[in-house]
């Protein structure tokens, strides 16, 4: 694996789930300080010629484009592999070949998003279908109907159980332009980035696995046309109409879970931003995410850097630092 893992990575235990109906597995997975960083200079010149291929780990993580093939090693094999692009692209997976036993017990899914200690991002409160659409197993599916998927976001993964070693299956991973970006995973620790809601949905968040230096730089709320809020969101509209007077709010969350409802609420700012504002998170996972009436034209500006121990002593700073 790439040398640019070092003593600083992450070590997260990621509670995985085969399937939605199997019981969940602890594993531990190494996740490097920038995601997009998953690939060595043989990769690298694999993925230029357009010919990037290679072998899957049980549990592993792409940000890359190719053709990927798992083949069980060992009996019983439970695994996940997490799959990121960027912030404003959607990730289109094709099984091109399939060699597993269903009737054995074997299990292929696809999970609309991340799994992990049973937490999912995006939430439920973020995500425009019932939590039962979420996923797609290849072994309850209709033949080829269940050999494509495409994402909704920027992340989905693809958990398995095999029982046979030497089965397995390949794996066509392509990216394409969202033409709405709602929710999202930050590839990296540091960048800048718009969050806006497209005129469908009533939330969306954008989340960094990272302790982070937050600067809200501009926010924007144009208001939503008379009937826009009919038949959507009502449980967001009333928590809008609680926190910021019906107007758009920035909520800045924070804990060690991955799904947003379950963090707690750092910081709330409404409507519109006279100057930027500064924020440390000092949690494991920080997430910005923006409230208001579907239809509304409302969007927030913000950069992020890696949390640094220069930072603990601001006034701002919430959670427990990890230093």
């Amino acid at each position: 694996m790439s040398p640019k893992y070092s003593a600083a990575t992450k070590l997260l235990t990621l509670l995985l789930v085969p399937s939605l109906a199997h019981a969940m597995h602890v594993k531990e997975l190494q996740l490097p300080e920038d995601l997009r960083v998953l690939y060595d200079s043989q990769d690298k010149r694999d993925l230029q010629l357009g010919s990037y291929r290679r072998n899957l780990r049980c549990i592993d993580m792409l940000s890359v484009e190719g053709s990927f093939t798992f083949t069980s090693s060992e009996p019983g094999q439970r695994c996940a592999l997490f799959l990121i692009a960027n912030p404003d692209e959607t990730l289109l997976l094709h099984y091109t070949d399939v060699n597993i036993d269903c009737g054995a017990g074997d299990s292929l899914t696809v999970f609309d998003g991340w799994v992990m200690k049973r937490q999912t991002f995006p939430g439920n409160g973020d995500y425009p279908l019932p939590a039962e659409r979420r996923s797609r197993d290849f072994c309850r599916g209709l033949g080829s109907l269940q050999r494509t998927f495409s994402s909704s976001q920027n992340v989905a993964m693809i958990l398995f159980n095999i029982a046979t070693p030497g089965q397995g299956f390949t794996v066509a991973v392509r990216k394409a332009l969202s033409h709405a970006p709602c929710n999202a995973v930050s590839p990296s620790a540091d960048g800048i980035h718009t969050l806006a809601l497209p005129p469908d949905r009533a939330s969306c968040s954008f989340s960094i696995i990272y302790p982070v230096a937050l600067e809200l730089l501009t926010m924007r709320d144009k208001g939503a046309s008379a009937g826009d809020t009919a038949g959507h969101g009502q449980e967001d509209v009333q928590q809008l109409d609680a926190e910021c007077d019906t107007g758009a709010f920035v909520q800045v969350l924070g804990g060690n879970g991955l799904n947003p409802s379950t963090m707690n609420s750092l910081a709330t700012f409404c409507s519109t931003l006279s100057s930027p504002v500064e924020l440390a998170a000092g949690c494991e996972h920080t997430v910005v995410r923006l409230v208001g009436r579907p239809g509304t034209r409302a969007q927030v500006t913000f950069s992020f850097r890696r949390l640094t121990p220069n930072d603990t002593g601001s006034s701002h700073a919430r959670c427990p630092v990890p230093f």
